[in-house]
């Protein structure tokens, strides 16, 4: 399972966030709405988690951030490559940039 966790964190090259509210689900190809993408800041794996974050700027950041998702095989464009994760969370900016960290833990079930 670490091995995978490494795999994630070398491989995961992009980071989005988005305004979509719908819970995630198996089949989800792509943010429900993506409104900004970065390449990840850094990647890291320990044991069997990869933590990847995403530096925004404030600039490009909505108010409210409410999804979040790795991407494989992507360019900085919206909606492109493969989505390995997408998450939900409520999260409401202030006048700074944002770092989204994405902590993916692998499980054997």
């Amino acid at each position: 399972m670490a091995r995978v966790a490494a795999l994630i964190a070398a491989d995961t090259p992009y980071v989005g966030i988005g305004t979509g509210t719908a819970t995630p689900a198996a089949s989800d190809t792509q943010l429900g709405t993506e409104t900004a993408r970065a390449a990840a800041a850094s990647a890291v794996a320990a044991g069997v988690q990869a933590d990847i974050r995403g530096f925004f700027p404030n600039s490009v950041a909505p108010t409210t951030i409410e999804e979040v998702g790795l991407f494989l095989n992507a360019s900085g464009t919206a909606n492109s490559g493969d989505m390995l994760v997408r998450g939900t969370v409520t999260f409401a900016k202030g006048s700074a940039d944002v770092l989204v960290s994405i902590k993916v833990s692998i499980v054997q079930g």
